[in-house]
């Protein structure tokens, strides 16, 4: 956000193909990041340390994830990669 503006870019598709594809002027920009369909049985490649270094390197310090995974190899894999990890539920 600069100057009170907001900019949400979504990007459908496997997140392998579409993060590296970002323009190089989001390199250490982006704030947040959602993953969906994050089932290591179903999508392994989303469990990959190159992804989630990938990750690591296009968000800006603070930058947060949110997934519906609670799979250890993801987990500890965003953990390698230097996020912080935290269960946090919103639902009762």
């Amino acid at each position: 956000m600069e100057n009170g503006t907001i900019i949400l870019d979504l990007c459908f598709g496997d997140i392998n193909i579409q993060l590296p594809q970002l323009k190089s002027n989001f390199f250490n920009k982006i704030d947040s990041l959602f993953l969906d369909g994050f089932a290591p049985a179903k999508n392994p490649q989303m469990c990959s340390e190159q992804l989630f270094t990938t990750m690591a390197n296009w968000g800006r310090d603070g930058c947060t994830f949110a997934t519906f995974t609670s799979a250890d190899i993801g987990l500890r894999g965003l953990e390698k990669a230097g996020f912080q990890v935290k269960n946090q539920r919103f639902w009762p």
